[in-house]
């Protein structure tokens, strides 16, 4: 009896396990009990978030996993009415399980965990908020669901790589992995553009040659997004993979010249021009390799070398610039009438197909003009404000980065340079997959501050 009392001494339950389990199995019953059905989604939900919880030290894994399980395309579909099927990215499934984990452990076990918090996370709070009171705006509440989607999606995403990627070694594996995304995107577009038979259909119709990221247009931006990221890790890494990580830069950066896009050819020439003004010590080094480049390029891409130049001469007056610019006008008559609390989010499509043309569906090629058509002027200056923040916090780290860790900085601040630019004439940070990988690379600076 003695033996089993100091037995039951040593035993502890753990509670914030327990507290875990008893969560799901709450929610699971009120499941049952009003809504008088148990969808095997809400089971595999269930028991998904549980095995995270009880294997939370090695969560973080997910987050490396993140931007290569985009490539996946649209993984599940959920089935919400008889005409209505939603569908998600296995992105987002990662990143809902890290939020969720990070919330359970905050609440049960918040003594060993402080959330990291900055103005750029309270300023998507906001926008997330803002966007939630448009909903007395909307017409199309599916897509309200899906805008609204996107601002949740894309603030965890942000929260998880804050407070996950917070070492250097968390934030190497997150760098291998954008290469190995790089490489899958690059080797997909590669293989398309030799499907259409070397043909002008390539670039002429970017948006339509769909591969499992996305369109082409949106797949090459995302190219030019990580590609800064990984010359910088190129730079910082001295392991044997180094010569394969400078191969996967230049296969992506071919790829982004074939595909002719004049604005993302622009943003990745100026987010390197950047890093050859930081670098001083490689200028020699990247003057000789672009020199390289475009004599190759001029020599055995005599053709798309001459359609790019020919593209940028005729910047002004070519058929997709006109284009623009009727969107453009579209864009501000919407601006005028909404000027004060927007369209709502997510409905910007409705009044672009009306004015346009039937089933038009494509979003405003600027975010800061995106965010002023949904929310009105409150948006515009809570997009302002985002990336006000976001500039101030890579000047706050700049400061404090080692010499040893610089290189990798600027390609970091490369890639965000890269998408500001971009952002400005093509639809980037509202496509889900590109501003999925961008609050990752955002949130990918904190690791920098570590020594």
């Amino acid at each position: 009896m003695e033996r089993l009392d100091k037995f039951l001494e040593t035993q502890t339950v753990n509670l914030p396990k327990l507290a875990g389990f008893l969560l799901i199995a709450l929610g699971i019953f009120i499941d049952l009990v009003y809504f008088d059905f148990l969808s095997l989604y809400v089971l595999a939900g269930a028991l998904v978030l549980y095995i995270s919880y009880l294997f939370k030290e090695k969560i973080w894994s997910l987050l490396i996993l993140t931007p290569p399980s985009l490539l996946l395309g649209s993984f599940l579909h959920f089935p919400v009415t008889p005409t209505w099927v939603y569908e998600a990215y296995l992105a987002e499934v990662f990143v809902v399980v890290l939020s969720m984990v990070l919330i359970l452990e905050k609440v049960f076990d918040s003594d060993s965990l402080k959330l990291k918090e900055d103005w750029v996370l309270g300023g998507l709070s906001t926008y997330l908020l803002l966007s939630l009171l448009s909903y007395f705006e909307i017409v199309d509440f599916r897509l309200f669901i899906y805008g609204l989607k996107l601002v949740v999606i894309f603030l965890l995403t942000y929260l998880v790589s804050l407070n996950y990627l917070t070492n250097q070694t968390r934030l190497k594996y997150f760098l291998y992995s954008l290469a190995f995304t790089s490489l899958a995107v690059t080797a997909q577009i590669f293989y398309k553009f030799y499907e259409v038979g070397l043909s002008l259909d390539f670039f002429l119709n970017r948006n339509d040659i769909l591969i499992s990221l996305g369109p082409i247009a949106t797949s090459v931006a995302v190219l030019v997004m990580i590609l800064p990221a990984i010359l910088g890790l190129y730079f910082w890494e001295k392991g044997k993979i180094k010569p394969f990580i400078l191969i996967i830069f230049f296969l992506g950066a071919l790829a982004v010249f074939l595909s002719l896009g004049k604005a993302a050819v622009v943003s990745l020439f100026l987010a390197l021009f950047y890093i050859f003004w930081k670098y001083k010590q490689k200028r020699i080094v990247f003057g000789l390799v672009f020199s390289v480049f475009v004599l190759l390029a001029f020599t055995f891409l005599h053709s798309f070398f001459e359609g790019l130049v020919f593209r940028v001469g005729r910047i002004f007056v070519d058929v997709s610039s006109q284009f623009r610019l009727q969107e453009l006008k579209v864009c501000f008559d919407l601006i005028q009438d909404n000027f004060w609390t927007g369209v709502g989010t997510g409905q910007q499509i409705i009044y672009y197909s009306r004015q346009l043309f039937p089933g038009y569906e494509q979003l405003v090629n600027n975010f800061f003009l995106q965010s002023f058509i949904d929310l009105g002027v409150l948006g515009l200056g809570l997009a302002i404000f985002i990336f006000s923040a976001i500039f101030k916090k890579v000047r706050l780290i700049g400061k404090k980065v080692g010499k040893y860790n610089q290189p990798l900085f600027w390609g970091l601040t490369a890639s965000l340079i890269a998408v500001f630019i971009n952002g400005q004439v093509e639809v980037t940070l509202f496509a889900l997959p590109y501003g999925i990988i961008f609050w990752l690379l955002v949130g990918s600076l904190e690791a920098l501050k570590n020594k």
